[in-house]
């Protein structure tokens, strides 16, 4: 779905804004952010519907990996910190660089080799860039004790966020757990 077609405009848009306002106004919060984050996953299905399942792993594995750096944080464990960090960031550029660059790095071993090896037919998903440097700077932040432990809506809010997921900007941690907190029924053009 594209954010300038009729159906996104006329359909998709008032039905995701109005059911969220209505929620908000019976002070139904967590509810109406799990709606967002169920439109923003619909949103995103629309492009790239065989990754969302994809999607919502690696952003629970993200989740979980930043919350053991911030508890070896406040263990005080550098060791186990730098290890988990490692780990989240090599998982995010593999990640990243299998969909992105799977093809031109086969292509490459071809040419200098010589061999003729299979290019892979993989579909590059929907806004793939801006979630994974925003999940690289959440274990970034989390590495640096500057994040807070984030309830999970409020997380998968975070990065769903259908009006920036395809196009950033991507959000820094801190706005996260500043924002998750305000528990207002007001309509705000900032995303949470």
């Amino acid at each position: 779905m594209i954010f300038s077609t009729y159906t996104f405009i006329f359909t998709f848009l008032p039905i995701t804004f109005f059911g969220y306002r209505l929620l908000n106004t019976f002070k139904l919060h967590t509810v109406a952010k799990a709606w967002l984050v169920l439109a923003s996953l619909y949103f995103y299905s629309q492009g790239s519907g065989s990754f969302v399942l994809i999607f919502i792993a690696d952003i629970l594995f993200n989740l979980t990996i930043g919350n053991l750096i911030m508890r070896a944080n406040r263990a005080g464990s550098t060791g186990v910190k730098r290890l988990l960090l490692g780990i989240g960031l090599a998982q995010n550029i593999l990640f990243l660089g299998y969909y992105k660059y799977a093809n031109f790095m086969i292509e490459n071993v071809n040419m200098v080799t010589g061999h003729a090896y299979s290019l892979v037919h993989i579909a590059l998903p929907l806004g793939i860039s801006f979630y994974t440097f925003q999940l690289i700077a959440y274990l970034v932040d989390c590495y640096r004790g500057r994040a807070l432990p984030t309830p999970i809506i409020d997380f998968l809010m975070f990065v769903t966020f259908f009006p920036q997921l395809v196009v950033g900007p991507s959000c820094i941690t801190a706005t996260l757990c500043r924002k998750s907190r305000i528990r207002s029924s007001r309509c705000s053009i900032e995303p949470i």
